[in-house]
């Protein structure tokens, strides 16, 4: 200790995004509901730092958000008419 108040930086890595852009990808991710985690990481346009699909979770986590992407079902049927 030295006495002083001084702020120092905070130890560890410094963050992937600013807490801004966290925003704006909380609103992307909830408008394009369709589009998955890797999606979004593999979106050059969206994901200008190219930060790994994790640190995109852990991002919408903080804000809560938890994306769930269905996957697509295929309808069998059995019964289709032939002409």
């Amino acid at each position: 200790m030295t006495g002083s108040a001084e702020n120092f930086a905070s130890p560890g890595r410094p963050e992937v995004y600013s807490e801004r852009y966290k925003r704006e990808l909380d609103r992307v991710s909830l408008k394009n509901n369709d589009q998955s985690l890797r999606g979004l990481a593999n979106d050059r346009m969206m994901n200008l730092e190219e930060a790994s699909k994790d640190t995109i979770q852990r991002s919408l986590t903080s804000h809560d958000i938890r994306m769930v992407v269905m996957s697509k079902r295929f309808v069998l049927m059995d019964n289709i008419d032939k002409n």
